[in-house]
C-alpha cells in the first residue's frame, strides 16, 4: 500500500523489510544475550563472607556506601576506597588503583547496586577486621561491572554506628573519629581559614542537641556546595569519621578521609526526616536564635552519674574531657585577669590592639580583643587541681567586668581580695580536659576548662557536695540522709556547747570557793572531760528517725 502511494518499487520494498527484520533481530539478540548474562551471574551470586581468595566465577550484589576521595599512598600510588555492603548486612572496602580510577569514574555511585564479578581478593588482617574471615577487594579494568537498573535504591541495611550527641564530649581533642548524623538546618557562608575552604554546617538531632559540623577543603567545594544548594529541603548528612575539637567549646570537623553522605536511604534517616516534619517551629526558634553558638547548649550541664570526683580524675592516665563538680578559689593574687586576642579563632596575639592585623591562625583580618582568663583551684572533698578557664567562663567568675579590672590596673589596685570571695561563693560543674605542659624544665598536669557552669548551690548542698563524693549521685534517699545528718551534727554541736556553759558554771563555782583565780592547763583538760560526759545524755536523746530544724 504505502509502496504503491509513493511508487517505491517491490526490489526497494523487500529491502526495507528485510533491514526492518535484520533490526528486529539484532536488538533481540542484544536483549537475549543480556538477559543470559544476568541471569548466568545471578546463578553465581555469593554472599561477602563467602569470598575467599584465588576465588573464581563469582558475583556479588554491592551496595554502594562510600566512594571516597583520590588519595595518595606513602609509595607515591594513587588510589580510591569504596566501601559496599551486601542484602546480609556485611561491609566489604574495595581499592581501584591509578588509571583504573578513570576508567571507572561514571561507576560506583552512593547507594546504586552494581553486578561486581571476579574482582581480586584478599584477606584482611585480623586486627583490622569486623567480621571474621572478611576480605579487600583490588578491583581494575578486568573486573566485571554491572549497574542494576532501579528507579529507588533498597534501604542500606543498619551498618553504621552513629554516636549519640549527649556523649560526644568524650572525644573531644582526641585521635578518636566518630560517625554522627543529623539534619541540616542552617548553612554558614564559605570562609578560607589558612588558605583552605571551610564552611559551617548546623546539624540537629531528634532532641534538638546542636551540633556544628565545620567541612574542609574537598569536602567543603563539593558535599559543602551541594548542601548550601539544598539547604531549603534540610536533608539528612551523615558525617562518617569526623574528629571532636574544643574549638568553640565544640566542633566537629573532618578529616581528608572523612566520608559526607547527603540523605542516606537508611532508616535513621527516614526518623529524622519525620521528627523534622512535625517540629518546624522549634527548628525555626533554633536557627532565629542561634541556640548553635551557646557554648552553654552545646555542652548542657550533664547527668550525674557522668560527674566524677577530683581523685578519680587525677588517677586517669588517658587525657580525655570529664565532668567534675567543686568549689573554686582563686589563685595568686597578681595574676593577669586578661589577655589579646582574635575575636573569631581567640589567638592570643602580641601586638597593639588599636591596630588592624591578620590573624596567624584563622586569617581573618581583625582587631584584638581582651579576653578573660583566670587560673583558680578547684576542690570537692576528695582532692583539688588547678584549673585555667577562659572567655566567658572565666568572665562569669568575676564581679568586674574586663574594662574595670584594665582601669583597676592602670590605677595600680586591683581589688583581688573582693575577686576572691566573690569567685569561693560559686560551685562549678565543669568539663575539663587534662594536658601535659612543660615549666621550668620539669613536666606537670595542667587541666583547662572547656566549659563551665555555674551551680549557685545553698549550705545544704555544699554539705551533700563535700560528704558525698561517689558521682554526686544525688538521690532524694541521700539528699535526705544528707541532711538528716547535717541536723544531727547542729543538735550534738548545740548539746556539747551547753554541757560546756554548765560545766564552765560549775568550775567557776568551785574556783570561787577555792579563791583560785584561772584554771591549770591539767584543769582545763578535766573540764573538756566533764563536757563530754555531759554531752552524752543529750546526744542519746536525739531520735535518729525525727528530722530537726537546723
Amino acid at each position: 500500500m504505502f509502496g504503491r502511494r509513493y511508487g517505491i518499487s517491490l526490489e526497494l520494498r523487500l529491502k526495507l523489510f528485510s533491514s526492518r527484520s535484520s533490526f528486529i533481530g539484532f536488538f533481540l539478540k542484544k536483549l537475549s544475550a543480556a538477559l543470559f548474562k544476568r541471569q548466568k551471574m545471578e546463578s553465581n551470586l555469593v554472599n561477602f563472607t563467602e569470598l575467599q581468595p584465588l576465588m573464581d566465577n563469582w558475583t556479588a550484589i554491592v551496595q554502594v556506601i562510600e566512594k571516597q576521595k583520590v588519595q595518595v599512598s606513602r609509595n607515591g600510588k594513587r588510589y580510591q576506597k569504596l566501601v559496599f555492603v551486601d542484602s546480609q548486612g556485611q561491609t566489604a572496602q574495595a581499592l581501584i588503583y591509578a588509571g583504573d580510577i578513570m576508567f571507572f569514574r561514571k561507576y560506583f555511585e552512593p547507594y546504586r547496586r552494581y553486578y561486581v564479578s571476579n574482582a581480586r581478593i584478599q584477606n584482611v588482617l585480623p586486627r583490622y577486621s569486623t567480621y571474621p574471615n572478611e576480605c579487600s577487594w583490588t578491583i581494575d579494568n578486568s573486573t566485571l561491572v554491572q549497574e542494576i537498573d532501579e528507579v529507588d535504591p533498597p534501604l542500606i541495611p543498619n551498618v553504621f554506628n552513629f554516636a549519640d550527641y549527649d556523649s560526644v564530649y568524650q572525644h573531644i581533642d582526641t585521635t578518636d573519629e566518630i560517625d554522627l548524623i543529623g539534619i541540616a538546618i542552617h548553612v554558614h557562608p564559605k570562609a578560607i581559614r589558612g588558605g583552605t575552604p571551610t564552611r559551617d554546617i548546623i546539624l540537629t538531632d531528634h532532641m534538638s542537641h546542636p551540633m556544628v559540623l565545620t567541612l574542609w577543603g574537598e569536602h567543603e567545594s563539593e558535599e559543602g556546595q551541594d548542601i548550601a544548594d539544598m539547604i531549603h529541603t534540610q536533608p539528612v548528612v551523615a558525617a562518617l569519621r569526623v574528629r571532636v575539637t574544643s574549638y568553640h567549646a565544640m566542633h566537629l570537623s573532618t578529616k581528608f578521609s572523612s566520608s559526607i553522605l547527603i540523605n542516606p536511604p537508611i532508616q535513621q534517616a527516614n526518623d529524622l526526616r519525620n521528627w523534622c516534619s512535625h517540629n518546624q517551629e522549634e527548628i525555626t526558634r533554633f536557627i532565629a536564635e542561634r541556640t548553635y553558638g551557646d557554648r552553654l547548649k552545646l555542652l548542657p550541664v550533664p547527668d550525674d552519674d557522668r560527674v566524677i570526683t577530683i581523685s578519680d580524675l587525677t588517677a586517669v592516665v588517658e587525657a580525655r574531657p570529664y565532668w567534675i563538680r567543686g568549689i573554686p578559689k582563686l589563685l595568686d593574687r597578681s595574676q593577669k585577669l586578661w589577655y589579646h586576642s582574635c575575636p573569631h579563632c581567640y589567638k592570643y596575639i602580641r601586638a597593639r590592639p588599636d591596630c588592624e592585623i591578620t590573624c596567624t591562625s584563622c586569617y581573618q583580618r581583625i582587631r584584638l580583643t581582651p579576653r578573660c582568663r583566670l587560673t583558680v583551684q578547684i576542690s570537692d572533698m576528695s582532692g583539688a587541681i588547678t584549673l585555667d578557664l577562659s572567655g566567658d567562663d572565666a568572665e562569669q567568675l568575676l564581679p568586674f567586668c574586663i574594662s574595670d579590672i584594665q582601669k583597676q590596673e592602670q590605677q595600680g589596685n586591683v581589688q583581688y581580695a573582693t575577686i576572691a570571695d566573690f569567685i569561693k561563693q560559686k560551685n562549678l560543674v565543669c568539663l575539663v580536659k587534662k594536658s601535659n605542659t612543660i615549666h621550668s624544665s620539669r613536666s606537670s598536669e595542667k587541666y583547662n576548662a572547656i566549659v563551665a557552669h555555674i551551680n549557685n548551690a545553698t549550705a545544704e548542698e555544699n554539705y551533700v557536695i563535700s560528704k558525698y563524693i561517689t558521682n554526686y549521685k544525688a538521690t532524694a534517699s541521700t539528699w535526705a540522709a544528707a541532711q538528716e545528718e547535717h541536723s544531727k551534727k547542729n543538735v550534738t554541736d548545740m548539746a556539747e556547747n551547753m554541757a560546756i556553759e554548765k560545766v564552765d558554771s560549775i568550775m567557776e563555782g568551785e574556783t570561787q570557793s577555792k579563791g583560785v583565780d584561772q584554771l591549770s592547763p591539767s584543769n582545763t583538760e578535766d573540764k573538756k572531760k566533764k563536757a563530754a560526759v555531759a554531752a552524752a545524755p543529750m546526744k542519746l536523746r536525739v531520735n535518729p528517725t525525727k528530722k530537726h530544724r537546723t
